[in-house]
């Protein structure tokens, strides 16, 4: 991947619209040079929650609609598949960050400690992150509507949240 250049200024001032990308970037980076502004960054809560809110709903609409035209496909329900768990890993991370939860690097665990964390007990996310490693259309067609249901529960819970700050 390409290096990103920004000063403490601009990360300041981004903080609240980004704070999904800033907290993957505290999760892995490297400084090359000069002081580790990653480190020090306080992200809120309330922030997080929101882009959450606002990612999961941006994906989930996605999902549905290129389901439509994928359901006939193995080769595109694959591609479905392996762009919608790419796209939801990073608001993943920050779904267990607002549980306070470890946040796994590995994508099955992941998924699995989210599919735990928010009580998804038939482990949807896990599974579909199972079989589309599998390589198995059939497979993944099998968990393809546990998967989007889940995707639209999650989506209701970031949403509708007591506390909107705290998940």
């Amino acid at each position: 991947s390409r290096p990103l250049f920004m000063d403490k200024h601009y990360i300041e001032r981004s903080l609240d619209s980004f704070p999904i990308e800033f907290l993957n970037m505290q999760g892995c980076y490297k400084v090359v040079i000069g002081e580790n502004i990653l480190a020090e960054l306080k992200i809120r809560k309330e922030d997080l929650r929101l882009q959450a809110e606002r990612e999961l709903k941006g994906k989930q609409l996605h999902l549905l609609q290129e389901w439509l035209s994928a359901r006939t496909s193995s080769r595109l329900l694959k591609e479905l598949v392996g762009v919608s768990l790419h796209d939801f890993a990073p608001v993943f991370r920050a779904l267990l960050h607002l549980k306070e939860q470890d946040i796994p690097r590995d994508r099955l665990a992941l998924f699995g400690a989210v599919d735990k964390a928010y009580g998804l007990s038939d482990k949807p996310f896990q599974r579909m992150t199972e079989a589309y490693s599998s390589g198995n259309s059939g497979r993944i067609q099998g968990v393809f509507k546990d998967y989007a249901s889940a995707v639209q529960k999650l989506t209701n819970m970031v949403d509708t949240a007591q506390e909107r700050t705290k998940i």
